[in-house]
């Protein structure tokens, strides 16, 4: 087995093939023989260039300041790095390693919009090029914290599943189990990727690459896969509650089949950036179900 056709820039390990991209050419793609490891490249290609798409229409939109949207893209481009480096370590075997930099990842978009709707959190929130044993965070957020479902319920966790709601509703689908509601499949996301950090997720170490594209399609992909569903859904929950289509628009992104002559007559400066939305809203919500 081979992962042939290097990419200027990366690194061949001459180990079973294994072509490695450090930080310096993550965006040099990768032509891969092998299904499953290729099959998570393109996944992780198709998360990051979706999150670019919605970070246009954020800025289209003016949806914030540009001094926040800015910061927010740089927190999108570091969760972007981990993204990458967590899909490094799945193809070279490191699977438990890969959960914890996933979970890195997913924190960081998720706090990403979330500091879009709430500036002041972003400002209070610092970060560092360099650490130290003396470093204590001013302000700690934590993304249970957001996602709590129970009790006293964060606001985000709120005012998300109230937008949800309202989509049903435009859509006029049945109301689905509770359990497939955003936020608690986010919960839930949050804690399976916690695996990896906290050790109780312990796979079997992997002697060939073989035994890695059996990990990657059990344990690696379907995993990204379901972490990405939910970041998408709450990013595109954002957007359309604050730019508004009307309801047979809407509808007709669900289907996939909004053109850009139809988005042209509500927001003409945003028809190409709004377009690009069918396949991930049609993605997100297709198996909401009419009532």
């Amino acid at each position: 087995m081979t992962q042939n056709n290097v990419a200027e820039g990366a690194i061949d390990t001459g180990l079973s093939g294994v072509t490695i991209r450090p930080i310096w050419a993550i965006d040099r793609a990768l032509k891969i023989s092998e299904k499953e490891p290729n099959d998570l490249l393109q996944l992780e290609s198709l998360i990051r260039e979706t999150l670019k798409s919605y970070l246009s229409i954020v800025r289209a939109f003016e949806l914030s300041t540009e001094s926040n949207i800015s910061t927010v893209e740089l927190l999108v481009r570091a969760a972007s790095v981990d993204l990458v480096a967590a899909c490094e370590m799945a193809r070279s075997g490191y699977m438990k390693q890969a959960y914890t930099l996933w979970r890195s990842w997913y924190e960081q978009v998720i706090f990403a919009l979330y500091f879009l709707e709430a500036p002041l959190h972003r400002e209070a929130w610092k970060f560092s090029e360099t650490v130290s044993q003396a470093d204590s965070p001013n302000y700690r957020l934590m993304l249970h914290q957001l996602l709590n479902d129970s009790g006293e319920r964060h606001a985000f966790a709120l005012v998300y599943a109230d937008r949800y709601a309202k989509l049903i509703q435009i859509f006029k689908a049945s109301n689905p189990p509770r359990e497939q509601a955003p936020i608690k499949r986010a919960a839930r996301i949050l804690t399976q990727l916690s695996q990896g950090v906290h050790g109780t997720f312990r796979p079997k170490s992997m002697e060939s690459l073989a035994d890695v594209c059996l990990q990657l399609k059990k344990h690696g992909t379907p995993t990204l896969r379901n972490a990405w569903d939910v970041v998408s859904e709450l990013w595109l929950l954002f957007i359309v509650n604050v730019i508004a289509l009307p309801e047979n628009e809407m509808n007709q992104m669900r289907n996939g089949s909004l053109t850009e002559d139809q988005i042209a007559k509500h927001f003409e400066f945003a028809s190409k950036e709004l377009y690009l939305l069918n396949l991930p809203f049609k993605t997100a919500f297709q198996s909401l179900k009419n009532g």
